[in-house]
């Protein structure tokens, strides 16, 4: 089961949305999936406490915690292939979002139910990056150069 099937199957969840290089087009072999599970206002901590439902067995995950008593965190995870899936669990007005985003599950609308923000001119809050997620960031630049060598 992928994480689109996931998100469909879990009644609490209102849908998924795709974000990022995907999102853009621009994804390649080493692109990460970032993503945003959308909850349905009033079911936040329910899905919060069933977000390993989300993800393979064998992944390794970890978490960004609640900033504030917004509906809105982190959980991320990098499967047994090491794909990384960089993605937030929030209700609609849990976190503000850059575009371009895609609907993959849910009603065509959702996106516009989203808060929306430029980064150029409101850069995100910085957090410091799990051990694994810094590591995968620096396999991921290597790879690539050797690529293009």
């Amino acid at each position: 089961m992928d994480l689109a099937e996931r998100v469909a199957a879990a009644p609490e969840l209102a849908g998924l949305l795709l974000l990022g290089s995907f999102a853009r087009g621009e994804a390649d072999s080493l692109s990460d999936v970032d993503f945003i599970v959308v909850v349905d206002p009033g079911n936040f901590d329910e899905a919060w406490k069933n977000r390993h439902y989300l993800h393979p067995d064998g992944s390794a995950c970890w978490d960004y915690p609640r900033p504030n008593d917004r509906e809105v965190a982190a959980h991320r995870w990098l499967t047994p292939d090491l794909v990384l899936f960089d993605g937030l669990l929030t209700t609609p007005s849990g976190a503000r979002v850059a575009d371009p985003l895609v609907v993959l599950v849910g009603e065509a609308m959702l996106a516009d139910r989203m808060t929306r923000f430029d980064p150029a001119a409101e850069p995100g809050e910085k957090i410091e990056l799990n051990e694994v997620e810094q590591l995968y960031g620096q396999l991921k630049l290597a790879a690539r150069a050797a690529r293009e060598r």
